[in-house]
């Protein structure tokens, strides 16, 4: 395994990764989470870099090749504008709160109200499996899965999201 940990940059740790022949030797055994170290050092420097890694890895594959419901959207580029409009700072703490949070399903075992999680199929930072020991924590869970949609549900599939809330308000209170 690598650890990017001591790279400059995401930019040098993909030269290492080229250099090294990781992407074209499938036979390596490599790791590396985006939204990790990496992205948790980049964002305490206030780096772009920060902005990019959570527009790459947040949005699924068709916000990738356009894919937005909203014809001449570009759905990354506006989640880029959209963090570089932030205080230096506020990324990293966003981050390094949930980074640091410990108790989620212990805290989580304690809600007795019904929860509807929708999840993107394609999420690459919070990946539908990864959601499966909140939902064995949970008394009472439902589980929507939309496909074809990464982390950034609201900017990828906004219809079927506010479908979706709609339809859990008009559900009647157990």
């Amino acid at each position: 395994a690598i650890s990017f940990t001591h790279y400059d940059s995401l930019t040098a740790a993909a030269d290492m990764i080229a250099a090294k022949g990781f992407a074209s030797n499938p036979g390596e055994v490599f790791s590396y989470s985006s939204y990790g170290y990496t992205l948790l050092g980049a964002a305490k420097a206030n780096e772009h870099d920060a902005f990019d890694m959570i527009n790459v890895w947040g949005h699924g594959s068709r916000a990738h090749m356009g894919g937005s419901q909203t014809p001449g959207m570009w759905m990354i580029g506006a989640g880029v504008r959209l963090l570089e409009r932030s205080a230096p700072g506020v990324l990293y703490a966003d981050l390094n709160a949930c980074n640091d949070y410990r108790h989620g399903l212990e805290s989580s075992a304690l809600i007795t109200c019904p929860v509807h999680l929708i999840l993107g199929s394609d999420d690459r930072m919070s990946p539908v499996k990864a959601a499966q020991p909140l939902l064995k924590a949970l008394t009472d869970a439902r589980v929507t899965i939309i496909d074809d949609c990464g982390h950034m549900l609201m900017a990828e599939k906004p219809g079927e999201v506010l479908d979706l809330l709609i339809a859990a308000l008009r559900e009647p209170a157990s």
